[in-house]
């Protein structure tokens, strides 16, 4: 009798145990998405200098991803671009995927078509109405000219290369403008290690793939690794919040092993240098050239301006980097005879201009668009079409 009473009260003990692991797990979970929720409430509510942004799903428009303001869907082709038919207080997005109002494929006689791919600068994040983007600037300054916003934030040079092959060649531009830069240098230093079959696209790419590979864990996977990733469905805040702990855990050479089988994660190659982004970016460009001037369209890489060029003081590492990449870049597209334009070796820009260190506010938007219009009047890039604009 005395050793059953024991052995009852262990029993008792653990359960009581596991029922106290499990509440304080409960009750840690609830403080962890109380305090993400408030967070997300906080960043949703703030504009400027950009949007927060949330994955949906293309068919329906469900989120898929975090919350965000700006919404983004999947896309076949580049990875993911602007949710269609997207009506706001600060932007809107037409039926296909382009910030602004609708347009007709077909162009009206006598005007000239320019397309803007690029990324959040591009595309005007943190800005209060399209009006005030860069491209709508440029159209107010051009004579006959119908601009068309194609820009999504985030994208890298191999992202604008694949989606004017794919589709903007479709609608017939005169001239196609790559407003980018900064983000072939920033995403691609600050993001996933990557090969180099996986350089100029957006870290995005990395993160599906991991959400891909816990779903396999989840379906397919070990008796183990289910139950692990059962635990991170019940309890997502704390398995997120988890990361860093993870990846600085990882660095540790002889337990690595031991915390991939808990936390797996999909090797994706060694740490890419400056000199091959350039290599990649400066490839990416001249194919966008070739390609568009095969079907008689002209086009222009203008280097989007960096608050730090004009401040003289370097914010971060990757900002120097970036400096050094513009000067790398800008010397061996003139040696491929590539009409460009480095808005960071004009005197147009002041601090005051720039609401972070690449997205500038419509001041800032309007100078960028002044300085496109002048080079493509200067260069005359439009003489060779009869459409009465010089």
């Amino acid at each position: 009798m005395g050793n059953t009473a024991l052995t009852i009260r262990n029993i008792r003990r653990v359960f009581l145990l596991f029922a106290i692991a499990a509440m304080s797990l409960v009750c840690l979970e609830l403080l962890l998405e109380s305090y993400i929720a408030f967070r997300s409430k906080d960043n949703n509510a703030q504009i400027s200098p950009y949007y927060p942004y949330s994955f949906n799903t293309l068919s329906g428009g469900e989120r898929i991803g975090q919350s965000g303001y700006l919404q983004l869907a999947l896309h076949p082709f580049v990875g993911y671009f602007n949710l269609p038919n997207r009506k706001t207080a600060y932007y809107s997005i037409n039926s296909r995927g382009y910030r602004g109002s609708e347009i007709k494929v077909e162009k009206k006689q006598g005007d000239y078509r320019i397309i803007v791919v690029g990324g959040s600068t591009a595309f005007g994040t943190g800005l209060m109405s399209d009006d005030q983007t860069y491209a709508v600037q440029l159209q107010k300054m051009l004579p006959h000219a119908d601009v068309i916003n194609a820009a999504v934030i985030g994208h890298l040079s191999g992202q604008e290369l694949v989606y004017i092959v794919t589709e903007l060649i479709n609608l017939k531009p005169d001239l196609v403008i790559a407003l980018d830069g900064y983000n072939d240098v920033a995403d691609q230093l600050q993001g996933e290690p990557r090969k180099i079959q996986t350089l100029g696209v957006n870290n995005t790419f990395f993160l599906i793939e991991k959400r891909l590979r816990k779903l396999y864990l989840l379906e397919s996977g070990p008796l183990n690794l289910k139950a692990i990733r059962v635990l991170n469905l019940f309890f997502p805040a704390i398995f997120s919040k988890t990361e860093i702990i993870f990846k600085k855990i990882q660095k540790i050479h002889f337990i690595r092993s031991f915390v991939n089988k808990f936390h797996p994660v999909v090797p994706n190659g060694s740490t890419i240098s400056l000199s091959e982004i350039e290599k990649t970016y400066v490839d990416n460009t001249i194919k966008m050239n070739k390609i568009l001037n095969a079907y008689g369209v002209r086009f222009i890489s203008v280097k989007q301006p960096h608050r730090d060029f004009f401040s003289r003081e370097l914010s971060d590492s990757v900002s120097n980097q970036y400096l050094q990449f513009v000067v790398d870049v800008t010397s061996r597209l003139d040696e491929e005879n590539v009409y460009q334009l480095n808005l960071n070796s004009t005197g147009s820009f002041k601090k005051e201009m720039f609401m972070d260190s690449v997205h500038l506010n419509p001041e800032g938007n309007k100078a960028m668009a002044q300085l496109t219009a002048d080079f493509i009047q200067d260069n005359h890039i439009f003489s060779n079409l009869s459409l009465g604009v010089e």
